[in-house]
């Protein structure tokens, strides 16, 4: 009866024991949660901003946590510690560029690059941190592009090479299967000032139908509806140089230009635009 007794009296002091560490009861917890921990800022800036089109835009990410030579030689490491990827896009138009490839093996990072955009306008993009699958951080920037230009990136005034000045313009956001940038070649016949644009596909691979479809897009952005009426016969009315063997297609006319989209004989590529400035 007395062992009896005693152990009724060891469990109920047991049982008091447990009330008085529960948590419900103010005692501590052994084990609290472990806080998260927040990404690392990253942000995007330019100084570039307000460029025209098929001008050069140089951006550089920046880190709250690291100063500019640390960002330089240290920044893909360690970001690569809290994301697996950063990518810069522009949610509206579908344009995305792995800026960041991380995680446990980390293979690249763009800390400073360089892009030309083709739409004027402003321009609303998104640097997204992701971890696991999921957007764990993401910084607004937003970046105008202007068009007040005679015809591209150029005033007539400033196209005073005879010879001849090859520029090819990079867009970032172009996909990696697709492989293809514009270019210009600007040059002077007969002192009149001209610039040829067409589409540069590596190893001349050229695809007419997209080449005759990104040009016109590009050209009615940029400068409306194409004029009515046969375009062969405005080629010839209006421009002072044309190449023997190129079929004109379409036809615009703003205030400082005269341009042409025309189906032309070459190597590289099967169609180009031809722009010269308006005859006053």
């Amino acid at each position: 009866m007395r062992r009896f007794f005693y152990s009724v009296l060891a469990a109920v002091a047991v049982g008091l024991l447990v009330v008085a560490c529960s948590p419900e009861q103010g005692g501590e917890d052994p084990d609290p949660p472990i806080k998260p921990v927040a990404p690392p800022r990253v942000t995007l800036t330019t100084e570039d901003s307000g460029k025209s089109v098929f001008e050069m835009m140089e951006f550089s990410v920046q880190c709250d946590d690291l100063n500019y030579s640390e960002m330089a030689f240290l920044g893909g490491f360690y970001l690569s510690e809290h994301y697996d990827s950063i990518v810069w896009s522009v949610p509206d138009r579908g344009m995305r560029f792995k800026m960041l490839e991380g995680g446990e093996d980390y293979h690249y990072f763009y800390f400073k690059f360089t892009n030309h955009f083709f739409s004027p306008g402003r321009i609303d993009t998104r640097l997204s941190g992701y971890r696991g699958g999921e957007e764990i951080y993401s910084y607004d920037y937003s970046v105008t592009v202007a068009n007040g230009k005679d015809f591209l990136r150029f005033d007539w005034a400033d196209v005073v090479d005879g010879q001849g000045v090859n520029i090819g313009y990079h867009d970032v956001f172009v996909p990696e299967e697709q492989d293809w940038s514009f270019a210009t070649y600007s040059k002077v016949h007969e002192g009149v000032p001209s610039v040829t644009l067409f589409v540069n596909s590596p190893g001349y691979d050229f695809d007419d139908e997209r080449e005759e479809r990104l040009l016109f897009e590009l050209m009615s952005d940029l400068y409306g509806e194409p004029e009515e009426g046969d375009a062969e016969v405005r080629y010839d009315e209006l421009f002072h140089h044309r190449d023997e063997g190129a079929q004109p297609v379409w036809v615009w006319m703003t205030a400082e230009s005269q341009i042409a989209l025309l189906r032309v004989e070459s190597d590289n590529y099967g169609y180009a635009v031809y722009a010269e400035p308006v005859e006053n």
